[in-house]
């Protein structure tokens, strides 16, 4: 059925699992991050285009590293290999990659700006995810080959499945953190350039992501809708 989760993304979804497994002993320094903690967020959002990644994201924090388990031991007991990239890890038996990613700073401070699950492993929240998806979009708008229509479609899911005073009120929080400022600051205009019109490449993006499971010109025309919204609350 449609928006039915493939095989590739149960295999992705397995392998997360099984690293915060692994990494249970280290959970005060691991963020969920990507498109596992968006679908987290947003899983109830109105899309009918399955959940699809490849991979997981876990932002390390290296200040709240315990000595024991390394990393290192913890991945390669769960059954996963390091590959020839630092910090991507594969699982054994699928191949399905988790990545171990050390950021310079996190944004993902605390209260509003995160969440919990069972593991107390943290996951960033959703204000964070959306500045970092948009900093995605918008770093590469000016080479078209390395845009992701999907990268988009994600952004729509967090506007359309988290409401816009919950997003405003985390992003404002962001705003006043002087670690997380420059980058939250950037992403607003990023928004407004990316998805303030049903014809912004980002929106447009979003569209192509959704056909022929939808109707692109209204998933164009919503996310506007919802940047607008999100932009005036930001005010």
């Amino acid at each position: 059925m449609p928006g039915e989760p493939d095989q590739i993304y149960v295999d992705a979804r397995r392998a997360l699992l099984d690293a915060l497994d692994a990494l249970g002993p280290q959970a005060a320094a691991i963020v969920l991050v990507g498109a596992q903690a968006i679908y987290l967020h947003a899983s109830d959002a109105d899309v009918a285009v399955a959940m699809r990644t490849r991979d997981s994201d876990l932002a390390v924090d290296p200040r709240e590293l315990a000595d024991q388990p390394t990393l290192e031991a913890a991945m390669l007991g769960a059954g996963f290999r390091l590959s020839d990239d630092p910090g991507i890890w594969l699982a054994e038996d699928t191949g399905a990659q988790v990545d171990l990613l050390v950021p310079e700073s996190l944004a993902f401070g605390k209260g509003r700006r995160g969440a919990r699950v069972p593991g107390q492993v943290r996951v960033a929240g959703p204000a964070a995810l959306l500045v970092a998806k948009l900093h995605k979009v918008g770093e590469r708008r000016d080479t078209p080959d390395r845009l992701v229509d999907k990268d988009a479609l994600d952004i729509y899911r967090i506007l359309v499945g988290i409401s816009t005073p919950t997003l405003a009120g985390a992003w404002r929080g962001l705003l006043a953190d002087p670690i997380s400022a420059p980058v939250a600051g950037t992403a607003v205009t990023y928004l407004g350039e990316l998805f303030g019109t049903a014809g912004g490449i980002g929106s447009r993006m979003a569209a192509r992501a959704v056909v022929p499971l939808m109707d692109g010109d209204t998933i164009a025309q919503g996310s506007a809708a919802l940047a607008q919204d999100l932009l005036e609350a930001l005010k």
